[in-house]
C-alpha cells in the first residue's frame, strides 16, 4: 500500500511536470493506477501528449500488479492463523493506513518528497514545456477573445479601473485603436467605441461585461517545430 501511494504521487508529479495543473494530475494518476478510466477532457490531453501517454502506461501496468498484490496480501493476512492473529494483522493494516494518511497531510514531508521526485524524474526524462493552451486553460471555460466595442457598449467611455474586471475574472490584455496598439493597458486607460480589445477570462463573463458589436475567439497554435506559437481567430 505504501509503494502504491508513492507510485501514484510520483505519477502525479510527472504529469505536473508536463504542464498539467496539479489537481488534474493527481486525479489522472489515480485513475490510471486504479484502471478506473474516467473519460474526461483531461483524458484527451493525456492521449495527445507522448510523454503523458508514457507516464500513464507505466501507471496502468504497475497499478495492475500493485492492486492484485495488495488484495492478495490483505486476504492472506486475514485467512490464516488464529482469530487473535487475524485481529492483530488487521490492526497493523489500519495503523499503516493511518500513518499513510498522516504523512499525506504533513506539508513539510510532502514538499521534500516533491522536490526529490521532481529532481529524479527530470534527470531521467526530457519533459517538454506545457503548451500555451494548457497554461491558459483554454479548454476549461476560459478563452482569449477579440471584442469590438460599439457605441452602446456599457464600458464605452469608461476607464479600465472603473470596471472592476477582477470580480468578473476578466483581464484586458491589449487595446487596438486604429493603428495604435497598446499592450497591457493601465487602469486609467479609457475604452472608446470602435476599440478592438484582446481579452482573457471566462467567455460568458466577457460577453456580459463588454456586450461587443463583434467578438471572435482566439486560439494559440504551434507550428509543430518548437517555434513560438501564433495567434489565430476562430
Amino acid at each position: 500500500m505504501t509503494v502504491s501511494a508513492v507510485m501514484v504521487r510520483m505519477g502525479a508529479f510527472a504529469l505536473e511536470l508536463t504542464g498539467m495543473p496539479w489537481e488534474q494530475a493527481k486525479f489522472q494518476a489515480l485513475s490510471a493506477f486504479t484502471n478506473t478510466g474516467f473519460t474526461t477532457r483531461e483524458s484527451e490531453q493525456l492521449t495527445q501528449h507522448p510523454m503523458r501517454r508514457r507516464i500513464v502506461s507505466y501507471l496502468i501496468v504497475i497499478g495492475n500488479a500493485g492492486i492484485v498484490t495488495s488484495i492478495g496480501s490483505f486476504g492472506v493476512s486475514l485467512t490464516q492463523g488464529t482469530l487473535l492473529g487475524n485481529l492483530r494483522n488487521l490492526g497493523y493494516i489500519v495503523a499503516g493506513v493511518l500513518v499513510l494518511f498522516l504523512l499525506s497531510r504533513w506539508q513539510g514531508f510532502m514538499a521534500r518528497m516533491r522536490v526529490t521526485m521532481e529532481g529524479w524524474l527530470s534527470r531521467r526524462w526530457d519533459f517538454q514545456p506545457p503548451r500555451a493552451e494548457e497554461l491558459l486553460r483554454l479548454d476549461e471555460g476560459y478563452g482569449l477573445t477579440r471584442v469590438e466595442l460599439s457605441e452602446t457598449s456599457p464600458v464605452a467611455g469608461k476607464a479600465l479601473g472603473e470596471l472592476d474586471l477582477k470580480s468578473w475574472m476578466v483581464q484586458v490584455i491589449a487595446i487596438e485603436r486604429g493603428r495604435e496598439f497598446k499592450p497591457i493597458p493601465r487602469g486609467q486607460d479609457r475604452l472608446l467605441p470602435g476599440d478592438s480589445l484582446v481579452v482573457y477570462g471566462a467567455e460568458d463573463a466577457i460577453l456580459k461585461v463588454f456586450k461587443p458589436k463583434r467578438s471572435k475567439r482566439l486560439t494559440i497554435m504551434s507550428d509543430g517545430a518548437g517555434h513560438d506559437p501564433v495567434m489565430t481567430q476562430s
